[in-house]
């Protein structure tokens, strides 16, 4: 106990607190994980629509234009997503530090 808190107000106020920013640190690698994962199954689990399919049938066809510039449409989408999280990860722990 620490002055008198309870072992709920301990985890609460304290550890918590202090895992938050690897949680958040965890999540968003999580969120790179499950885009990469997304466009992936697109691509070869026989899907009709996505990004990830387009990005087959333009390989395919042998369009590199247009292989190209999906490619880089799906970084962006990447870069965006990661900063956004960067971005509420700032406001939602502030003591954490530069990111």
């Amino acid at each position: 106990m620490v002055y008198g808190a309870t072992k709920i107000q301990s985890f609460k106020w304290i550890t918590f607190y202090e895992a938050l920013p690897q949680i958040l640190v965890g999540m968003r690698i999580a969120i790179s994980y499950a885009l990469l994962a997304e466009i992936m199954c697109e691509m070869f689990m026989g899907s009709n629509f996505g990004i990830g399919q387009k990005i087959y049938e333009s390989n395919v066809k042998l369009s590199t234009p247009e292989l190209f510039a999906l490619v880089a449409v799906t970084s962006v989408l990447g870069i965006l997503i990661n900063r956004m999280f960067v971005f509420l990860e700032r406001k939602m722990i502030p003591w954490a530090g530069k990111l």
